[in-house]
């Protein structure tokens, strides 16, 4: 085993630490800037290498005991390691550095924090457990700290050898408004036998995805949010299916949409694109300012409960993708309704199609909302707008995930 002292010099977006050996970079996790650390090398490239931590020599000021039962098998909390005030800071700081590596002058920087435990609404389990971090094998657990109340209940009632097979989809929080046991909606997704092939062992894969607009009573949820606008509290309801994407944090949510309806309260308010609306969130809120809501969403699942809950609000909806859009669509949209005057970006982990970037730098939307769960993709995409003649007016870390190396960032751009 080839080990090695080193140093740890920073943290790289992804939650890895980096150190040197022989001049190369060295990338592992659980690590703390300063620290002095054993690492036993993993795998070396051409110009970086992979390593696992072994232990610590010199111990940061910062290092706290991880006092979840599962935290040295669970791939989730991977800062747990560090005390909460300082994970924000590293959080923060990959953010901003990303966007000044990228060039982009940060007027107004915010950070967004709620709780640091009990946040987490929205739970996937496989085979009853949780994945581990070093393998593809199962952790069970019975209790997960940074789950809320409802989540940790159910996991307490519910032993492993109780919980269906498969690919488990858990949600709950006192904001769900219609739930099962422990006020939490559950819903799986069973497994199948992967036929053998040439004298391969049998394994077990995961049944197909959810697809197709059919209603399952058993799988939806409905939440009702609020939050605070200078003339009252606006509370909305919105249903999704749990087996499809939704925030984990509602907490943080909230205070999201509060900060966006108070941004676009700002804009002219006639016409909202809404790219990558999922079920429709944001647009349930936005609705009460703007005129009229284009969703895009290529999804169909997702467009169809955002159908529903933004019924009797004027919009109009595309179930197809944002390139799709721009290239068939956009042209014919504006040419009859006129041009927007705001846009809500929510893209993917891999960020904003580039037909996608290239329409908004074109057609100069005069307010662009950019909302990401990617640091990396979300400066390559903000300095492109930059770069045509918008301005970061305001950069938001929305610390969605705490105890973990996940970002999430709001831009608020503005045509020059």
């Amino acid at each position: 085993m080839d080990t090695q002292i080193v140093t740890v010099e920073n943290i790289v977006s992804g939650g890895n630490y980096i150190g040197s050996v022989n001049g190369k970079k060295v990338f592992f996790p659980g690590g703390i800037p300063g620290e002095t650390v054993e690492i036993s090398l993993v795998e070396s490239k051409n110009d970086y290498c992979t390593a696992r931590l072994v232990s610590v020599i010199n111990p940061s000021p910062y290092r706290v005991e991880n006092d979840c039962p599962a935290g040295e098998m669970c791939g989730g909390c991977n800062m747990r390691h560090i005390e909460t005030g300082y994970q924000q800071q590293l959080r923060s700081s990959i953010l901003q550095n990303l966007f000044l590596h990228k060039g982009i002058p940060v007027p107004a920087y915010h950070t967004v924090s709620g709780n640091c435990d009990g946040y987490r609404c929205r739970v996937q389990l496989h085979t009853g457990g949780l994945v581990s971090r070093h393998s593809n094998r199962t952790v069970q657990i019975h209790d997960c700290p940074v789950a809320t109340p409802e989540i940790r209940a159910w996991l307490r009632d519910t032993p492993p050898q109780h919980r269906p097979g498969g690919k488990l989809y858990l949600f709950g929080d006192q904001r769900v408004l219609e739930s099962g046991i422990s006020g939490v909606v559950v819903a799986s997704v069973p497994e199948y036998k992967q036929k053998t092939h040439r004298g391969k062992t049998p394994g077990i894969k995961p049944a197909r995805r959810y697809t197709g607009t059919v209603v399952s009573e058993e799988t939806l949820c409905k939440v009702e949010l609020s939050i605070q606008t200078p003339a009252s509290v606006l509370k909305k309801q919105i249903l999704f299916d749990v087996r499809g994407f939704f925030q984990s944090n509602l907490e943080l949510l909230e205070k999201t949409l509060a900060i966006l309806y108070k941004a676009a309260a700002e804009t002219p308010r006639r016409r909202l694109l809404d790219m990558y609306c999922g079920a429709g969130t944001f647009s349930v809120f936005l609705a009460d300012i703007f005129d009229h809501i284009t969703l895009v969403e290529h999804n169909r699942d997702a467009l169809a409960y955002a159908e529903q809950n933004l019924a009797g609000k004027p919009h109009s909806s595309y179930g197809i993708s944002g390139e799709t859009w721009v290239k068939q669509c956009a042209a014919a949209d504006t040419a009859k309704n006129g041009n927007f005057d705001a846009a809500v970006i929510d893209p993917p982990r891999s960020g904003m199609e580039e037909a996608v970037r290239k329409y908004l730098a074109d057609t100069a939307i005069p307010y662009i909302f950019s909302i990401s769960c990617d640091p990396v993709t979300h400066a390559r995409d903000c300095s492109i707008l930059v770069q045509s003649g918008y301005q970061l007016q305001q950069l938001y870390f929305l610390d969605f995930y705490p105890q973990t190396s996940h970002i999430e960032s709001l831009a608020i751009l503005k045509k020059l």
